[in-house]
């Protein structure tokens, strides 16, 4: 009966001459680039639209709601469709809706 060992063969050896020097200097590590600042399309630029809602305006109701700095997790619906986006098709939320370009906000 024949063995189902595998039978090892030639390690690869590094590359011979001046295509091991390339390839060693083409492996150097690149330092992490720094993370750009966040389009344009996210930041506040006004207040939020009268018409975003989150569960925390109905339960958080006595002022002593803690923010979590940057992590929001909130799920926001708008208003007018009770659903997560809102009539221009585009997502409520909380970055997205104090954009006063978008047809369908309303300031409060």
């Amino acid at each position: 009966m024949r063995s189902m060992k595998p039978t090892p063969g030639p390690a690869p050896g590094p590359l011979p001459g001046p295509e091991a020097e390339a390839e060693a200097e083409a492996v150097s590590p690149e330092p992490a680039p720094a993370e750009p600042p966040p389009p344009p399309e996210y930041q506040m630029v006004a207040p939020p639209c009268a018409k975003l809602r989150n569960k925390g305006m109905y339960v958080y109701t006595d002022g002593s709601h803690e923010s979590h700095g940057d992590y929001d997790n909130t799920i926001y619906w708008c208003l007018r469709t009770h659903k997560s986006f809102g009539p221009d098709d585009d997502l409520a939320q909380k970055d997205l809706c104090c954009d006063p370009s978008r047809s369908c906000y309303q300031p409060i």
